[in-house]
């Protein structure tokens, strides 16, 4: 059985209340924040890695030349030119 969703959201009002969590890739907390308030999980685990390394991180390499650096250029948008000090302040 499979069930699609439109968004997360959706996802986590349909689950028991008072269960165990786990949520990868937390970033700022703010769905952390909604599973608590609508789940109220027995225990809530957050994860997410903080370092960031551009070679794990492009899954295209430098080698096809339409994709060049464009893992970076979209992660730079998102996190300015020092991802780890970013990811810092977010924590």
């Amino acid at each position: 059985m499979f069930f699609v969703f439109a968004d997360r959201n959706k996802l986590i009002e349909c689950l028991p209340r008072g269960a165990v969590w786990a949520e990868i890739g937390v970033y700022r907390g703010d769905f952390s924040q909604k599973i608590l308030e609508l789940c109220a999980p027995t225990e809530l685990c957050l994860v997410d890695n903080w370092a960031f390394e551009l070679g794990e991180h492009n899954p295209f390499g430098d080698t096809p030349e339409n994709f060049s650096g464009f893992a970076a250029k979209i992660h730079w948008e998102h996190f300015g030119d020092d991802p780890n000090a970013t990811q810092q302040l977010n924590f």
